[in-house]
Order: structure tokens, then C-alpha cells, then sequence
């Protein structure tokens, strides 16, 4: 049996909103990210930079636009709190 292949899809960021992530990261950095897209399922979206062929960093942070789904997912909830 041959080994399977492992690589790092890609990395992800958390933070308190995007803005304040995406600010962070291109000014750590010195370059732009593009913008992502919508969870609508985890409420959060996120913004993009390639790394490589295969490999991303993402900065994430919870969607307040989205939140009212979730109003009561006690568990969800919890989790966006902590960011």
C-alpha cells in the first residue's frame, strides 16, 4: 500500500471582524488579500491570499449580517463569542 500524500490546504486566520483581520495580515505582510466569500451555514466570511499552487491563508471572522440564523445555536454562539 502506497502512503497517502499530505499537504497544507491552507491556513486559516481567526478574527473579532474582517476588516480588522484582513488590515492585520496585509499590513504583517505588505500585500493585499482578496475578498472571499460568505458561510452562510457557519455565519462568517472571509478574505483570501494565495500562497502557492495549492495553498491559501484565509482570514475569517463571524458575518453579523448572518448571525440572526443562529440566534439559537447556543453551541455556534459560544464559539463566535470567543473570537
Amino acid at each position: 500500500m502506497m502512503p497517502l500524500a499530505t499537504w497544507i490546504d491552507h491556513l486559516v486566520v481567526t478574527a473579532p471582524n474582517l476588516a480588522f483581520g484582513v488590515a492585520y495580515i496585509e499590513d504583517l505582510l505588505g500585500v493585499p488579500m482578496q475578498a472571499g466569500g460568505q458561510h452562510q451555514a457557519m455565519a462568517t466570511h472571509n478574505s483570501v491570499l494565495k500562497l502557492g499552487t495549492n495553498c491559501y491563508l484565509e482570514v475569517i471572522a463571524p458575518y453579523p449580517k448572518l448571525l440572526h440564523i443562529f440566534i439559537n445555536n447556543r453551541c455556534l454562539y459560544d464559539c463566535i463569542r470567543i473570537l
